[in-house]
């Protein structure tokens, strides 16, 4: 994830979780994806001395076990067998 992305995920946070926690207690469905974790992901060159960091986010697939003719991305239809 781009450091944007990282900051606008930090700020949103704590309402995403709010909710989401208030629907999974009240058993209220949502259309919202489940966030499985967020990781942080580094590791350092020995050989020439470079890092590098990678900011992961997880979330769960709500297409898994579902046979998809079209889906409705951002106002047009993307057909394909999924």
């Amino acid at each position: 994830m781009p450091r944007l992305e990282v900051q606008s995920f930090l700020d949103f946070a704590p309402h995403y979780f709010t909710y989401i926690t208030g629907a999974v207690q009240q058993k209220r469905p949502t259309a919202l994806a489940k966030i499985l974790g967020v990781y942080r992901i580094g590791y350092k060159n020995s050989q020439n001395n470079t890092e590098k960091k990678l900011d992961l986010l997880v979330m769960e697939n709500l297409f898994y076990g579902r046979k998809m003719a079209q889906v409705r991305i951002t106002g047009q239809y993307a057909t394909q067998q999924w």
